[in-house]
């Protein structure tokens, strides 16, 4: 049986074909990239084929047929016979990724076309995918009376259920009479296309005696059959037609007729709104391969200029077939070339190419050696560059790379002449010698803290650490790097640092500037296996930068001059004019001085106050000081978050009051205006009343965050006052 290919783009071929093993067949998907220089398989499943591996007869696979959706999804046909059983056909969807559905209504098998009730065989046709939808024309096998055929199509949605938009499907052989009289691994011969809104089904017919071919119109929307008309209906025999179009929407059906005892080669032109024959073509040099023998399945295309390509099987003499392609330039031109396919036996086939192997681990491999079990004759290559360059690797020897590069790859080749068995139990890949380097960057000397430690990136997004800077044109962003050679080999190593519009300056471990060296291309240093070198980069943030601007610095290292990478960081640094900094003083001294906190539970100060009844309240003072640590002057604004344990809020006075502007604070936000330095003093009086409950606490959260500031949710700060009511007070006095 054909396999059948599909192709979607270049990154995704199928192939779908069956294997017999184990005394059973089985339907598989491949899926393919063609990067030009190699055909590389991406990955291999077993397509369910609707029966499941539980069944007492064996069923025998007849037709493949396979198309692609918009997406580059894959839809599958499939036609099985069951001994003892009766012919059957499925669909399934499969997913760039594999992923397998089913189109139907029920379980894994379910039919999808159920027009002629009674049908003792259903063989699918072809399956094509157009406008949204999967279209799939099959025939139903009537035993009596006279062993009826009729043939069907319909519309399938091609989301992940089965969903068919014209119910059990379109008879467009209702007109008709006995339209096949062959074994299904022969039938059915449908043909079909979609233009213009309509589904145009070629077809043969046998009503006349003899086999005939005619093409039914159905509209797209309802299913229904608009007219069927005749194409070939001579006294000889016509068969095996296969459709297409061209750019201005003429219908193109070639055939086989056997009117002088030998298979000939026909195309009829056709009109697409009236069904009429337009004109036929029968010239095309070659004998066709006779159907005794096996198919006859000329296929058929016309580009856009309107040229005619007809691939056939032809006869060929010498007792062997051959594989002709002919090109006309137009509908009854000239032959302006007839190409016979080569016969190429089979020798290398890139069965295996492998992903990225032990990037984290290795950075750029310079030697490696496999170890292998196999029988056959499979070829192992490596490549240190993505694929780019292989190096053939026989088993046990040692390959070394001239090329080197950050992304070793490994490819198994199946050598011989088809018909040897050539299978890998296992292999081993060995690096034996590597260049890699990490990079280690760190906002202080000492590395207290630091990122990017034992982790290799090739971009830097991954890896990325900031300085924020008060630009006042003397502050500066300084950056500790450093780095190690984590290879097993000692090697001269290259940093780079795309440029930016700050000043920056680079130091070496001696204090020497090195930053001439990174301006004209790159920095080099000479690192032993396991050594570690140290380098320090000072950005220069300018006045006149903006409040949240931010330069960004690439830094690069790798051991191969041009810039293969190892490792990568962005350094960024963010100019700032704006700092609010709020915190809380009472008896016990003042808490949180110079400290911006994201959350309120760092700066806390906790009271014990009494309600025990009306007139002894207590009231507690408390202080928060906010400050401007900008340089600039900033209007900070006050938000509050007032919450209690148990009762009410209504069960405490609460009196806030901004002692410096004199001014009491009874709504929210509240703007403070602060010059440079400057800092201001807000008063909190709270006392619980009689009402409030016993143990409860109340929770008084201020927030504050500059209204000029850029809003990079960082520079916010925050206090928390707690209190705790109680009713009780024990006394003890001596006498």
């Amino acid at each position: 049986m054909r396999p059948t290919i599909s192709v979607y783009d270049l990154d995704n071929i199928y192939v779908s074909f069956v294997l017999f093993k184990n005394s059973r067949y089985y339907s598989y998907t491949t899926k393919w990239r063609d990067t030009g220089a190699t055909f590389e398989l991406l990955w291999s499943r077993r397509v369910d084929n609707g029966f499941g591996d539980n069944i007492s007869s064996t069923p025998i696979p007849v037709k493949l047929s396979s198309t692609v959706g918009p997406n580059g999804e894959l839809y599958l046909l499939q036609v099985w016979f069951r001994s003892g059983g009766s012919d059957r056909s499925y669909i399934s969807k499969i997913l760039p990724d594999g992923t397998q559905y089913w189109l139907s209504s029920g379980l894994p098998g379910t039919e999808y076309l159920t027009l002629l009730n009674g049908g003792e065989f259903i063989i699918g046709g072809e399956v094509i995918y157009s406008g949204g939808f999967v279209y799939v024309s099959g025939q139903h096998w009537i035993w009596s009376p006279n062993r009826d055929f009729g043939v069907c199509v319909n519309k399938i949605s091609t989301n992940n259920t089965y969903s068919s938009s014209w119910g059990s499907g379109t008879n467009i052989t209702t007109d008709r009479g006995i339209v096949y009289n062959y074994t299904r691994f022969f039938a059915p011969r449908v043909s079909m296309v979609v233009l213009g809104g309509s589904l145009y089904v070629a077809f043969a017919d046998q009503r006349n005696g003899n086999m005939d071919i005619f093409l039914a119109k159905v509209n797209t929307n309802t299913g229904s059959r608009e007219w069927t008309k005749p194409i070939a209906t001579t006294s000889a025999r016509e068969d095996y037609p296969s459709i297409t179009y061209d750019s201005v929407g003429n219908l193109y059906i070639s055939y086989v007729e056997w009117s002088t005892g030998i298979p000939l080669l026909r195309i009829a032109k056709v009109d697409k709104d009236t069904g009429n024959v337009l004109g036929v073509m029968s010239d095309f040099g070659g004998v066709l391969y006779n159907p005794s023998q096996g198919f006859i399945l000329p296929k058929l295309f016309v580009d856009n200029s309107g040229a005619i390509y007809i691939m056939f099987k032809d006869d060929g003499g010498e007792g062997r077939v051959k594989l002709k392609v002919a090109k006309y330039d137009g509908f009854a031109g000239n032959l302006l070339w007839l190409k016979e396919l080569p016969e190429i036996s089979y020798k290398k086939y890139a069965h295996i190419v492998s992903r990225s192997i032990f990037y984290w681990q290795i950075g750029s491999p310079i030697s490696v050696r496999i170890n292998s079990q196999f029988s056959g004759n499979p070829v192992f290559q490596v490549s240190p560059d993505g694929g780019v360059n292989w190096y053939n690797a026989n088993t046990n020897e040692i390959v070394i790379f001239t090329n080197l590069g950050n992304d070793l790859r490994v490819k198994i080749n199946a050598v011989g002449d088809g018909y040897e068995l050539v299978s890998v139990s296992n292999y081993t890949i060995e690096v034996l010698d590597y260049l890699s380097g990490d990079l280690i960057v760190s906002t202080n000397s000492s590395f207290t803290y630091h990122i990017g430690s034992n982790l290799l990136s090739k971009v830097p997004g991954g890896q990325i650490i900031t300085n924020y800077v008060f630009s006042d044109g003397n502050n500066k962003s300084i950056f500790y790097t450093r780095f190690v050679n984590i290879g097993n080999t000692n090697g001269t190593f290259y940093f780079y640092l795309t440029p930016v519009g700050w000043n920056v300056m680079v130091f070496d471990a001696s204090g020497n500037n090195v930053s001439t060296a990174f301006t004209n291309g790159y920095y080099s240093n000479f690192v032993a296996s396991g050594v570690g070198t140290n380098f320090r980069i000072e950005v220069s943030v300018p006045s006149s930068a903006l409040d949240g601007e931010f330069q960004d610095f690439y830094l690069y290292s790798t051991g191969i001059k041009g810039g293969i990478v190892h490792d990568a960081f962005i350094l960024r640094t963010v100019s700032w004019k704006y700092l609010p900094d709020m915190f809380i003083s009472n008896s016990s001294g003042i808490i949180g001085r110079n400290v911006w906190e994201l959350t309120p539970y760092t700066q806390i100060v906790s009271n014990l106050v009494n309600s025990m009844f009306y007139g002894y309240e207590t009231p507690t003072t408390n202080f928060i000081v906010i400050s401007n640590g900008g340089i600039l002057p900033d209007v900070v604004e006050i938000s509050n978050l007032f919450t209690v344990s148990s009762g009410n809020i209504s069960d405490w006075n609460i009196s806030v009051f901004n002692v410096s502007d004199n001014q009491s604070i009874t709504t929210y936000p509240y703007n403070v205006s602060l010059n440079v330095g400057q800092s201001k003093i807000i008063m909190v009086v709270v006392s619980p009343k009689t009402s409030a409950p016993t143990g409860s606490f109340l929770n008084l959260v201020f927030f504050t965050r500059s209204t000029n500031a850029f809003q990079d949710n960082i520079r916010k700060d925050s206090v928390r006052l707690v209190y705790e009511n109680h009713k009780y007070q024990p006394d003890l006095i001596i006498s």
